[in-house]
């Protein structure tokens, strides 16, 4: 028996509700990992700002999605007598609804790029295609809710979601599959480029680089299929794209979580050991100095200098 329109938005709000409880749990990980850093004074505002601004978003997806479950199947008015009625209904909660699942992508979208342009020296070369497909997802996501609002307007229906009016959505979805894929390629290449300078006495040194490296691309890994399994799903026209659909927000925030986690070790030495340490491979040899001029943690890269000691950049 095929799947239902309103069967898979009902699905899609239990399995959001499930992605939403494993991202509660790694936020509030997060949370934990934030206060250390701010302990330590390496606390990075963006990042503090950006995993608040997603927590409010998905919350608000949640809500909206699941109040939006209750009142199709246990509610009827005169413009609706099936909950299938009711999900092809213009209103203002469904623009609202879309406009929340828009913004939280972008938001997510804008912060990979901000640590590509981090982890690349502030270069502005490498995040100059990203920066274009925003740019697009903006300009599309815009569009797709100007045309909700004129639908609304006319008291009209979201048309038939096997439609070519709602494959335009693949579009969206693809620009932002393409932007994750970009970034996380660019990311892995720095971090791993650096490594390979790293010389051999301070290998241990960077045991967290590496690690950082296999977080980025599995974090990254977790997103992407699901945009991919979404792509190809509508692009067959199959109802379950809404079940996966409806759970992407809490992904979102699973990955941006888990490298938050992930990326910060239990134990860290503090960045002045770090900076310009000693080395001496017996009591009658000379002293070496050596120094680090960039370390890499958490996507963030700190540079360091004798004059100004260390800062975020």
């Amino acid at each position: 028996m095929p799947l239902s329109y309103s069967k898979a938005c009902l699905i899609g709000s239990l399995f959001e509700s499930i992605a939403y409880g494993l991202y509660f749990s790694l936020f509030v990980q997060s949370v934990v990992v934030l206060q250390r850093k701010y302990a330590d004074g390496q606390l990075s505002r963006c990042l503090t700002f950006t995993h608040v601004i997603l927590f409010v978003l998905i919350t608000m997806h949640l809500i909206l999605d699941n109040e939006a479950v209750v009142e199709a199947f246990t509610e009827e008015s005169e413009e609706f007598s099936t909950p299938d009625q009711y999900y092809t209904i213009t209103n203002r909660e469904t623009v609202f609804r879309h406009s929340v699942y828009i913004i939280l992508t972008l938001v997510s979208d804008s912060f990979m790029l901000y640590r590509v342009f981090v982890v690349w020296s502030r270069q502005l070369i490498p995040i100059f295609a990203p920066a274009l497909l925003i740019l697009a997802s903006l300009v599309v996501g815009i569009l797709y809710l100007i045309e909700l609002a004129k639908l609304f307007a006319i008291s009209g229906s979201i048309p038939p979601p096997t439609t070519a009016w709602d494959q335009q959505k693949v579009v969206f979805y693809a620009l932002t599959l393409g932007l994750n894929v970009i970034c996380t390629v660019l990311i892995a290449l720095r971090v791993w480029s650096k490594q390979k300078r790293t010389i051999d006495r301070l290998q241990a040194s960077f045991m967290h680089v590496r690690t950082s490296l296999v977080v980025i691309v599995e974090s990254a890994a977790l997103y992407t299929s699901t945009l991919v399994a979404i792509i190809m799903l509508t692009a067959l026209r199959r109802m379950e794209q809404y079940v996966l659909l409806n759970a992407l927000p809490g992904i979102i925030g699973i990955s941006f979580s888990l490298i938050t986690i992930r990326m910060t070790p239990s134990t860290k030495p503090p960045l002045h050991q770090l900076q310009a340490g000693d080395y001496k491979a017996d009591s009658e040899s000379p002293t070496t100095h050596i120094t680090i001029d960039t370390v890499i943690i958490d996507g963030m890269e700190y540079t360091t200098d004798d004059s100004s000691g260390s800062h975020c950049r």
